[in-house]
């Protein structure tokens, strides 16, 4: 019979990966976002140039009413979901510090680790693009 499993640095190295794609994608949303926003500072020509550009003048205003609703409601739930995923990160490290878990329990609690560690890192983004998500979905 044959054993199909990867080894151990197979395994270590595609998770790896798989983090640095995660790390990769978030930084460069941070920095294409202005980059993105800027084509719109030329719109208006007859528009004095403040330096700043909001999503307002992309989108010509709107009903800022539900646009403020849904960002305090993605910062509510981006807020709280990453509180409870920081909170079960800092469980999880203290059952590995001080918790007797055998060897084969082992990698369970790390990819434990690691999946709280996404999840934070996802409703942080959240949190910090809630005024982009907003104007997403307005």
């Amino acid at each position: 019979m044959l054993n199909n499993a990867m080894p151990i640095q197979q395994k270590s190295g595609i998770i790896s990966k798989i983090i640095l794609s995660m790390l990769l994608v978030l930084g460069i949303s941070f920095f294409v976002n202005p980059i993105s926003d800027s084509h719109h500072a030329f719109a208006e020509e007859g528009k004095a140039s403040t330096g700043s550009i909001s999503s307002s003048d992309a989108y010509g205003g709107g009903n800022t009413k539900i646009n403020d609703a849904v960002k305090e409601v993605i910062k509510i739930v981006g807020g709280v979901g990453g509180l409870l995923f920081t909170l079960a990160i800092l469980v999880i490290a203290v059952v590995i510090i001080f918790g007797s878990i055998s060897a084969a329990k082992m990698r369970t609690v790390w990819i434990s680790l690691i999946s709280c560690c996404a999840g934070a890192l996802i409703f942080y983004s959240a949190y910090f693009l809630s005024g982009v998500i907003a104007d997403l979905a307005v």
